[in-house]
């Protein structure tokens, strides 16, 4: 039986915690942090976008401003990107 969608991030980072242990190293993957980015969360940015103006940047931008932040802090090995 294949994991759904609910089953397959835990399950993944049970594995990588049970890795980690027989390693030494940190899990790549925690379950609360698969929890966390795995429920279904929607925010409204409206009052925001308003009242404090703040401009929302294109998810594309983001990811790649995150790698790059990542490689330059030594977070990433830079051939990982």
């Amino acid at each position: 039986m294949l994991l759904d969608q609910t089953h397959f991030g835990p399950a993944v980072a049970r594995l990588a915690e049970a890795a980690a242990k027989i390693s030494g190293q940190p899990p790549r993957f925690a379950r609360d942090t698969i929890q966390h980015v795995t429920i279904n969360q929607q925010f409204d940015c409206s009052l925001a976008r308003e009242e404090l103006g703040l401009v929302v940047t294109p998810v594309a931008e983001t990811l790649r401003d995150a790698i790059q932040w990542f490689g330059d802090s030594g977070r990433i090995d830079s051939n990982d990107n």
